[in-house]
């Protein structure tokens, strides 16, 4: 099996795994905030989970797309790309979207530390990797 398959399975395995932490590994909070208007409205974490979901997606597609691929060039950037993906996952459970503000809500209690160690894993992972490409390919 070469590299760039091994690279293939992992960001599927990963992106799988980031997809669902939001709603089946460890689920965001299921409860909604009443506006004063009356009308209720899900948490902010409900849309940090929704979002998750879309980039874990996207990284699972990646790694598919690795798959496919024959060149490792190719390979490369796509890996450099699911790193600032991975980067992007940590943002949105940070401060883009963030999580709910009480500290003992699930969703910071779980789901926010599994976003960090998944997407921490994907970073590393596909730098990891971008560099093995880089310098198989300066010494070929």
């Amino acid at each position: 099996m070469t590299r760039v398959r091994i690279l293939g399975i992992l960001n599927i395995i990963l992106g799988a795994i980031l997809a669902f932490i939001p709603s089946h590994i460890a689920p965001v909070c299921q409860k909604v905030v009443v506006l004063i208007s009356g009308k209720e409205r899900p948490m902010k974490c409900f849309f940090t989970g929704q979002a998750e979901f879309g980039v874990g997606l996207l990284i699972l597609f990646a790694g598919i797309i690795l798959l496919i691929v024959n060149r490792e060039a190719v390979a490369k950037g796509i890996s450099m790309t699911l790193a600032m993906a991975g980067a992007f996952a940590i943002a949105l459970a940070y401060k883009l979207i963030g999580m709910c503000m009480t500290p003992i809500m699930d969703c910071r209690v779980h789901t926010e530390p599994a976003i960090y160690l998944v997407g921490g894993i994907i970073i590393v992972v596909n730098l990891i990797f971008a560099y093995i490409l880089d310098k198989q390919k300066k010494i070929d």
